[in-house]
């Protein structure tokens, strides 16, 4: 059920460095005082949050440089439970 949940940015996230696909260097960001990278293809995932998408549709929407279809869900599914850890992004679990 979590591709179906509606990721939201808490804020303030500030980007310190960005991420570069073609180096495959990660982004530097920075919340409150904590401050954390993200690989390029999370950059890209981070990038595409606007609370009104579903992590679905995020997925499909984003071509996720330098990471196989197989990768995609594996990736996500650990980017999106990282940030919420760090409570760096807040969800909305639709209502069926």
């Amino acid at each position: 059920e979590w591709l179906s949940y509606i990721p939201g940015i808490r804020h303030p996230v500030g980007c310190i460095r960005q991420a570069n696909t073609s180096s495959g260097s990660p982004a530097r960001l920075r919340r409150d005082i904590h401050e954390f990278e993200v690989s390029a293809a999370e950059s890209q995932l981070l990038e595409a949050v606007d609370g009104k998408r579903s992590i679905r549709d995020i997925l499909e929407t984003q071509p996720l440089h330098a990471v196989s279809r197989s990768q995609r869900l594996e990736l996500a599914k650990g980017f999106f439970a990282r940030m919420a850890d760090f409570d760096h992004l807040q969800f909305e679990i639709p209502r069926d």
